[in-house]
């Protein structure tokens, strides 16, 4: 296995951990539970999860660039 696939094996577990830790993305959950009902709570879920799905792909691919255009130095 190679570092950068080593590397982007560790980050995407990684930000998914981050994005269950509490923060204001946690409060908009509860918020929107308790005023528009479990439903509305939910879609809006999937909603901010597909968008952080994409936000780690685009990290992610940045994260590979990095790694191959800097090879001598990871290598080093």
């Amino acid at each position: 296995m190679d570092f950068a696939t080593l590397s982007l094996s560790l980050f995407l577990p990684a930000c998914f951990a981050l994005n269950m830790a509490p923060g204001p993305n946690n409060l908009l959950s509860v918020s929107n539970s308790t005023r528009y009902g479990y439903r509305t709570a939910c879609v809006a879920g999937i909603g901010r999860l597909l968008a952080f799905a994409g936000m780690i792909a685009l990290a992610s691919a940045g994260l590979a660039v990095v790694l191959q255009t800097s090879e001598l130095l990871f290598y080093g």
